[in-house]
């Protein structure tokens, strides 16, 4: 049976914290967990009184007070952990997207590169410290991108494996709505377009405990949307 973490955000590491069993793995996941509660915060994908203060990781973060979008963010958390613990996980995507009449556009795409090595690596004595360094330099994205105000947001994840593991099928869970990306593929939703105009942007790169980096693929802003968000 698929194990499933408590409600809310932090749910995994702290369950096993409790039992003295916190792993790198766990660790990390929590650390993605808390980035994207953060990042759909900074970016206004939700308003920013659906979220509290919060400390992760000695940085100050946002989380979301709403019951049903963390427990959405957690159950994906849980299907990265999975393919993290198979070892099968390079990549996490959080894309933005923007609705405009009967098409969603993406217009920015946070990406995770996590090096497998996570699987093998113990936690050391700058491993917290190495999180908050990372997440610093994710409060700090307005600087690197305008603010989106104004615009109709939603967003969705992806999951990016090396390979599909069949003993996955029966416990994965999607990655957002059925037309998203499932375990294994490629690719947007049916209505989804991405600019031909995007760029991208390294954010963090992480070298310790092991190897994970952040980059923004982003499509550019035109004269009047990049009035609109200041």
């Amino acid at each position: 049976a698929q194990r499933r973490r408590p409600d809310g955000p932090g749910g995994m590491a702290t369950a096993m914290a409790q039992e003295g069993k916190t792993t790198l793995l766990e660790l990390t996941c929590e650390f993605i967990e808390c980035a994207v509660h953060t990042l759909l915060c900074l970016r206004d994908v939700y308003p920013r009184t659906l979220f509290r203060a919060a400390r992760k990781f000695n940085a100050a973060v946002r989380m979301c007070r709403h019951p049903t979008l963390n427990k959405y963010i957690a159950d994906l958390i849980q299907g990265l952990f999975e393919c993290m613990k198979k070892g099968i996980c390079h990549c996490v995507e959080l894309i933005i997207l923007e609705n405009s009449k009967s098409k969603s556009i993406s217009i920015e795409k946070y990406v995770f590169e996590i090096s497998p090595e996570v699987v093998q690596e113990q936690i050391s004595e700058s491993t917290h410290e190495e999180f908050t360094n990372f997440l610093l330099r994710i409060l700090s994205i307005d600087l690197v991108r305008p603010r989106l105000k104004g615009l109709d947001l939603t967003f969705k994840m992806h999951i990016l494996t090396s390979s599909i593991d069949k003993s996955l099928e029966t416990a994965w869970i999607p990655v957002g709505p059925q037309t998203d990306t499932l375990l294994g593929a490629s690719g947007g939703g049916k209505n989804e377009k991405t600019p031909n105009s995007a760029r991208l942007t390294p954010i963090y790169h992480m070298k310790s405990p092991f190897p994970m980096a952040l980059n923004l693929i982003c499509a550019q802003m035109d004269r009047e949307k990049q009035e609109k968000s200041k």
